[in-house]
């Protein structure tokens, strides 16, 4: 896993295209303090502040799509 830097918004890869987004419009407006790709309980959390303990989920279709998907998201939420 690669090392985090807090407030650059560096710690891993994203994703998908929307949390390169998010990421570019957290950089945009300043805000720091966030990581990427936050490892948690074996999950990795695509934004989040470990400080506010905050996490942000970005939703997009890159990996998954059609009725059924969404309707599998919804029932995750």
């Amino acid at each position: 896993m690669p090392t985090m830097m807090p407030g650059s918004g560096r710690s891993g890869d994203t994703e998908s295209y929307a949390e390169r987004l998010f990421a570019k419009l957290l950089r945009s407006e300043g805000i720091t303090g966030w990581v990427e790709q936050l490892p948690i309980a074996g999950w990795r959390i695509d934004c989040a502040w470990p400080e506010l303990r905050l996490a942000v989920e970005i939703g997009g279709w890159a990996y998954r799509s059609g009725l059924d998907s969404l309707q599998a998201i919804q029932r995750d939420s």
